[in-house]
């Protein structure tokens, strides 16, 4: 849970939550996944990883009606400073005021 926290710490926290409508937060250790509301591209589902590295890559998903997972990309290489903007260029959405 620690990595989970930390990434969601860097993308704002609870800000983040409330700017987003991201919800079911999911973490398997050295990672964490969240569901966002329909935006850019289709987007619904992401993933950040933690790699051996210390940087971070993103998996921005779309869930299809019959639960199929569908990548739309796929970001690799990134620093914990610049997770907000990935994240807002890709699915349009704004993680802080």
């Amino acid at each position: 849970m620690f990595v989970a926290n930390k990434i969601l710490e860097h993308l704002g926290g609870s800000r983040f939550q409330a700017m987003t409508g991201a919800k079911n937060f999911v973490s398997d250790g050295s990672s964490l996944s969240f569901k966002l509301p329909k935006c850019r591209n289709g987007i619904n589902y992401v993933s950040i990883t933690l790699c051996l590295d210390d940087t971070y890559s993103i998996f921005f998903q779309k869930i299809l009606r019959n639960f199929s997972v569908k990548e739309v990309s796929k970001i690799d290489d990134i620093y914990a400073e610049d997770l907000c903007e990935v994240f807002t260029g890709a699915t349009g959405l704004y993680t802080q005021l």
